[in-house]
């Protein structure tokens, strides 16, 4: 009796212990090894698994030793970007019967639809009742593949219609190319590549794009969801594509765009949701008419190449480019007429190449050109001889010390080769001048504010004028049958106007002066009118608080704060 109470005792006081001999108990000390207590650890049935096909995977805690009553533990789900839309489960309590040691719930992979990458969720038990002990290994990592992204880095390359067609066999639910995109019917067994409508869905390349030598393809439409495209862009020697339009979808890229040897190329409609560009490149396309796509571009980090297109007419695309942060080169475009959508351009921070272009008679919309970094280069332009254009940039090199171009100027085997001295000489271009002083402008306003303020100078219409403008000084004003327009809104002025302050007179010599519904006259000095002015739809207002006489007409509303002289 008396061993039995000192057993009891000693297993109350040390639970995790226990005595090796029993007969250690009679008249020795006890001998007593340490073991631990049964701990319950996890498992899973795999390590990874893809998005499609709900993938199974069975989550498992087992216990060391069968437990007794009904036991049970929580798992946890977590890890980056991990969220219910990755995965699905039967329950979060995993229940070990009594008498068992395990327990099991199932855990499915689900397609998330988002291009992510491979994530890693993070399985964990938590919580266990009060039969179980957690052990050493109570969390394991699943990685889930993305289907989304697909490819590999070695990217995806479709020779033929045959892995065209099988594109979303090979790779369901794809939506990102993980490396370059190739689309090339150069396999050596035929041309044969018609369509890639396969590819519809896809909103990414983190490489480069390449079309190219692809003889019967004629559309990208299926391309049109594509956003953004990690590297560079190259379109060339594809027979029967005629548009870009497949790629209205793309906003950015990285890395070079290329445009050339596409024979029935004559739009780049499709890319206008471009704004910025690296390097541009658009050459030997014979039937490009014009840059209209480009419409949207306003930024060329680096070079602007555009040459060897017979047909290109007009620059048209290129209006809203302020700088090139490379060289911009335009040359041996033998159809090219004019460069007038290059009005915004004010900086080249290389070299500028203009060469070869046979029907080219003018550079007059680089007027607001005020730098090139290296070299300027004109040669080889049959029928060049208007150089006005340059004539602010040059009078910055010739009279303020050589500021404005960083390194030599060459104007060569053109119709004209002035030099610079020669282009400050014959002054600024522009559509008004001032017949006393000879001097052209490309604005009203500009003219007015250096005429004569006694009224002695007379402004000359050499084409259509559409302008608001403040006279501020008196002048004679003849448009030579041209018409002003005095528009709704330009930029900066909330509504177009034409206005003429008090002791200010502006004599309309002749012609038509039409004014936009929202446009406004306002009169507090003398406008005298010999011509017609016409507001359109008759609804305008004239606003008289001066003079108004002449032998013209008016039509609109007048409201006459001041007075009006007879003849009209």
């Amino acid at each position: 009796m008396r061993n039995r109470i000192l057993y009891m005792i000693i297993s109350f006081v040390l639970p995790n212990f226990v005595f090796l001999k029993a007969n250690d108990l009679i008249g020795k000390n006890p001998t007593l090894t340490k073991t631990l207590s049964p701990s319950v650890n996890l498992s899973i049935s795999q390590v990874s698994a893809p998005e499609t096909g709900l993938p199974l995977i069975i989550v498992t805690a087992t216990n060391d030793v069968p437990v007794i009553g009904d036991q049970y533990v929580f798992l946890n789900v977590s890890g980056m970007g991990i969220t219910f839309g990755d995965y699905s489960v039967s329950g979060y309590q995993i229940n070990i019967a009594d008498g068992s040691s395990a327990g099991s719930i199932l855990f499915y992979v689900q397609d998330d639809l988002l291009a992510e990458g491979n994530e890693i969720a993070t399985l964990s038990l938590y919580g266990p009742s009060a039969g179980l002990v957690l052990g050493p290994v109570i969390e394991q990592n699943l990685t889930i593949e993305d289907n989304e992204i697909c490819g590999g880095p070695g990217g995806i390359v479709i020779n033929n219609q045959a892995q065209a067609n099988s594109f979303r066999t090979t790779y369901p639910g794809c939506l990102v190319v993980e490396g370059d995109l190739t689309i090339n019917d150069d396999d050596g067994m035929g041309t044969d590549l018609v369509n890639i409508d396969s590819l519809y869905g896809l909103t990414g390349v983190n490489g480069a794009l390449g079309i190219f030598f692809n003889p019967v393809l004629s559309k990208l439409d299926s391309l049109n969801n594509i956003t953004q495209v990690g590297g560079d862009i190259s379109i060339f020697d594809n027979n029967m594509i005629t548009s870009l339009t497949g790629l209205s979808g793309l906003s950015s890229h990285t890395g070079t765009f290329s445009v050339y040897n596409n024979p029935a190329l004559n739009s780049l409609n499709g890319i206008y949701n471009l704004t910025v560009f690296n390097n541009l490149n658009i050459y030997s396309n014979p039937n490009l008419i014009n840059l209209n796509g480009l419409a949207n571009a306003d930024i060329i980090n680096g070079a602007l190449y555009i040459n060897g297109n017979d047909n290109l007419i007009d620059i048209s695309g290129l209006s809203s480019i302020a700088s090139v942060g490379s060289s911009l080169t335009i040359s041996s475009n033998p159809a090219l007429t004019s460069i007038q959508e290059l009005t915004q351009l004010i900086s080249v921070n290389e070299s500028l190449f203009i060469t070869d272009n046979a029907s080219l008679e003018n550079v007059n919309d680089l007027l607001f050109l005020e730098s090139i970094t290296q070299d300027l280069y004109i040669d080889n332009n049959g029928a060049l001889t208007d150089y006005c254009g340059l004539y602010p940039i040059m009078d910055k090199e010739v009279n303020m010390g050589g500021t404005a171009i960083g390194g030599t100027i060459t104007i060569t085997n053109n119709a004209v080769d002035p030099s610079p001295a020669d282009i400050v000489i014959n002054g600024a271009c522009g559509n008004i001048q001032n017949e006393r002083t000879g001097q052209k402008y490309t604005s009203l306003q500009d003219a007015i504010n250096d005429a004569d303020p006694m009224g002695g100078d007379t402004i000359v219409f050499l084409d259509h004028i559409e302008e608001s403008f403040v006279a501020y000084n008196s002048v004679y004003v003849n448009s030579n049958g041209f018409t002003l327009t005095i528009p709704d809104e330009i930029p900066d002025v909330s509504f177009g106007r034409m206005e003429i302050y008090q002791d200010v007179v502006f004599i309309w010599l002749g012609g038509t002066i039409i004014v936009n519904p929202a446009g406004l006259i306002n009169n507090d000095g003398t406008l005298h009118n010999n011509g017609t002015i016409i507001y359109q739809g008759g609804t305008g207002t004239f606003e008289n608080g001066g003079i108004y006489k002449g032998t013209g007409s008016f039509q609109g509303n007048f409201m006459n704060y001041g007075s009006v002289n007879p003849g009209n």
